[in-house]
């Protein structure tokens, strides 16, 4: 009997020792995947297409639709290639000071992407978008980005609406999604600072429009957000929506303050020189009291750098 004890006793010890070696054997298994993980520079993000393998750290990134280019240097991280840089982007003066110094290769316009000059500047990530409906988005030549690195995808619709959204998304596929919490918040705390700034100009009533060869164009509340976010008195008669309207519609609505978009692709020199020929004009209040200021492009893109730009700019127009 205690010879089978000891037996007993022996085979328990052996198993005993079996399962720590096996369970280190496993810890160690598992430690090293881990590690290999950690190694591969490589992380699995989840885009408007799906799961993604992006760069951990990406260094020479693209973007093939050209509002994500501002949303990109907001993290000073200008691209090695964008869209539409030339003509368009480039002009956008408030951006310029967070690309200076740096060659982007412009790779094409709207919809029609250089693919060539894309493969050339060999890209570790690529940031495109697009949805139903968006003519210029990057859906019919998502294959083909794929095939020359990494895409991050996102839903050009939602981009367009919500850049703060936007921000995000693209600080997720940077993994950099801390620094996009940051510049989100720096924006609330420069909007609630501005709403205070402009609490004594609060009844002095507010448009921005586009000089038209034949009229004007009224931005709206529903396009522009600086109305509802400064909380900008508008005229009475101001329904509120986007329109086309004449000299005549404008002088009815009779603001304290005209902002210009001054867009880099129009002349407004010698339209504006026409208007201060017009009677019609010359007795807008805005214009007797010398409250037309302009109002670069930049203001009206989707992104932080362009809307802190603007808001900076109403605060100075509006307060002196």
């Amino acid at each position: 009997m205690k010879t089978r004890f000891n037996i007993i006793l022996l085979l328990s010890a052996a198993l005993t020792l079996l399962l720590i070696a096996c369970s280190s054997q496993s810890s160690t298994t598992e430690d090293e995947l881990e590690d290999t993980h950690s190694n591969t520079g490589h992380r699995i993000v989840v885009d408007h297409k799906g799961e993604q393998t992006l760069p951990e750290h990406p260094e020479r990134i693209a973007v093939t639709y050209f509002t994500l280019t501002e949303l990109l240097l907001s993290f000073n991280h200008p691209p090695v290639g964008a869209n539409y840089f030339d003509d368009f982007v480039a002009n956008f003066q408030a951006l310029q000071p967070y690309y200076q110094g740096t060659e982007i290769v412009d790779i094409g316009s709207y919809n029609e992407i250089n693919l060539e000059k894309l493969l050339d500047l060999n890209p570790d990530l690529i940031l495109a978008a697009g949805s139903d409906g968006d003519a210029s988005g990057n859906d019919q030549i998502y294959s083909q980005l794929t095939q020359i690195a990494p895409v991050f995808f996102i839903d050009s619709s939602k981009a367009n609406d919500d850049w703060q959204w936007a921000l995000l998304e693209i600080g997720k596929a940077l993994n950099l999604e801390k620094d996009a919490e940051e510049i989100i918040a720096q924006y609330q705390n420069h909007l609630n600072d501005a709403k205070d700034q402009l609490a004594d100009s609060n009844e002095q009533t507010v448009l921005f429009i586009d000089l038209q060869d034949n009229g004007f164009f009224l931005w709206g509340t529903e396009r522009l957000h600086y109305y509802n976010d400064l909380e900008l008195a508008t005229p009475e008669s101001f329904d509120g929506t986007s329109q086309e309207i004449s000299l005549e519609g404008l002088s009815t609505l009779n603001p304290d303050h005209i902002f210009i978009h001054n867009r880099s692709d129009v002349e407004l020199e010698p339209r504006l020189k026409e208007l201060e020929n017009s009677t019609v004009w010359n007795h807008l209040q805005a214009v007797q009291n010398n409250h037309v200021h302009l109002l670069e492009s930049s203001a009206f893109s989707p992104g932080p750098i362009g809307v802190n730009y603007g808001i900076e700019t109403i605060i100075n127009a509006l307060n002196h």
